[in-house]
């Protein structure tokens, strides 16, 4: 249950946000309206209205149908059912922001085709050399070393402090991936900072003005991220040092860190775009670049002719990244497979929870075996053995916790940190101790739980 209020607390956020920020493509911006560039005077022209307006009411359809789709995990008892849906939720979630826009998209661009509507640049690309040597804010390189030096310091620390068990690497791991964001906070705002520049017009003062709106907000953007990030770094270390921060306070700042950032990039871009029209607003644009052909469905930019990796959104917020580019490949491919590791994570869930424990003695060892043997225990290392029919109050340190099975580092009343495999629905558990470790096993079933206890108990004295 707890779990599915975190996962619905973090999730729920995302479907207003994306959803706002679709809506907010169907209003014209520089002349474009759903990812199609138009001319001034046809940005009011009724099909165009009626397109928009069929769009807009298909998005609020879409987002009013997958809002309850989240509440639905509980009422479901597996784990791995539950899991499976929030993610394909995720999932559809990506759709939405891609299916029905692409959807009209292509009914815009069929109608500005048939009608042919022309602006002033079509198929050319437009750059203003003056806009596009604006390189802002050259202070800033210290502030993200500094970041850098507190991000990755704890790595340090741990790396000689910690002790090497079987979590020390997953855990070094976890630290490095985490401190390695401030790093590309400042990667990021150094290739941003060389993007195009703004055209809008051909006096070139406008254009840069534009430039340094755009890069001036993206610089604070990513400042502030790689801060939030770097504080984020020192608690997962506290968090992962002897649990000196609980999980359920680790899990709030995890949600918090997240809101934050979200909050930082939407309130940068849409503080540019007011920036913008506040400049512009008694200066219309007299350059309107069509790169439509560009833009496959509008979303995604491929053109061979521009050297340019990252460029500004036509969609949303932020950057994307040119898929003609050797490093627009590699990013593409990185995407699809974070995608397909959702199905996949959902596949291996299941076969967690519904593959069953075994326990057993052979060869002189215990073995506890899941997906795989997960310990195996020599029987002259067990000093001492007990037996209980109740599992004392644990909390998970690394590992599974799911209703049917607790695999992984605890926490447990009465015993301190232990290595345990066990299904807590059974009435049978083992407790196993070592000069080192503390274990608690179990099989699937007591009837078996017991029998290998009784064998244990004829040569563990």
């Amino acid at each position: 249950m707890i779990v599915n209020i975190i996962m619905l607390i973090s999730m729920l956020p995302i479907l207003p946000i994306i959803y706002y920020l679709m809506i907010n493509e169907a209003e014209p911006k520089k002349n474009i309206v759903l990812g199609v560039t138009l001319p001034a005077d046809q940005l009011d022209n009724s099909t165009v209205l009626q397109i928009v307006a069929r769009y807009k009411k298909e998005l609020r359809i879409w987002t009013i149908c997958l809002i309850p789709v989240l509440i639905i995990p509980f009422f479901i008892k597996s784990f791995a059912i539950g899991f499976s849906i929030q993610m394909l939720w995720i999932l559809v979630v990506v759709m939405l922001s891609f299916y029905p826009f692409a959807k009209y998209n292509q009914q815009l661009l069929k109608i500005k085709k048939d009608r042919d509507w022309v602006v002033t640049y079509t198929n050319t690309v437009v750059v203003d050399m003056r806009a596009a040597s604006e390189i802002q804010v050259r202070g800033l390189t210290i502030w993200y070393l500094l970041l850098s030096v507190i991000s990755f310091a704890p790595i340090g620390y741990a790396i000689f402090k910690w002790k090497q068990d079987e979590y020390f690497k997953w855990n070094i791991t976890l630290l490095v991936t985490m401190a390695s964001i401030t790093l590309l906070c400042f990667l990021m705002n150094f290739l941003l900072r060389r993007q195009k520049g703004e055209v809008i017009s051909e006096d070139s003062l406008r254009n840069t003005t534009m430039t340094r709106i755009r890069r001036k907000a993206w610089n604070d953007c990513f400042l502030s991220i790689a801060v939030c990030n770097t504080v984020y770094v020192v608690i997962t270390y506290f968090y992962l040092n002897n649990k000196m921060i609980s999980t359920m306070n680790f899990m709030l700042a995890t949600m918090l860190y997240s809101v934050v950032i979200v909050f930082i990039s939407i309130y940068s871009e849409f503080k540019v775009r007011k920036l913008q029209r506040k400049f512009s607003i008694d200066q219309p644009m007299d350059v309107v670049v069509d790169d439509d052909s560009n833009w496959i469905f509008g979303m995604l930019y491929y053109n061979p002719r521009d050297k340019h990796t990252l460029i500004a959104k036509r969609v949303g917020i932020g950057t994307t990244y040119n898929l003609a580019t050797k490093a627009g490949k590699v990013i593409t491919g990185l995407v699809l497979i974070a995608l397909l590791s959702i199905p996949l994570s959902c596949v291996w869930i299941f076969f967690e929870e519904f593959t069953p424990i075994s326990l057993q003695v052979e060869n002189q060892e215990v073995i506890a075996t899941h997906l795989k043997e997960e310990y195996k225990i020599p029987l002259n290392e067990i000093i001492e053995l007990e037996y209980l029919t109740s599992l004392p109050r644990t909390s998970k340190k690394v590992g599974t916790g799911m209703d049917n099975l607790y695999k992984g580092d605890f926490s447990v009343k009465g015993y301190g940190n232990c290595e345990v495999c066990l299904n807590p629905e059974t009435e049978a558990f083992l407790v196993l101790h070592t000069k080192e470790e503390t274990y608690i096993f179990s099989d699937e079933t007591t009837e078996k739980t017991l029998e290998v206890y009784k064998e244990l108990k004829e040569v563990v004295q």
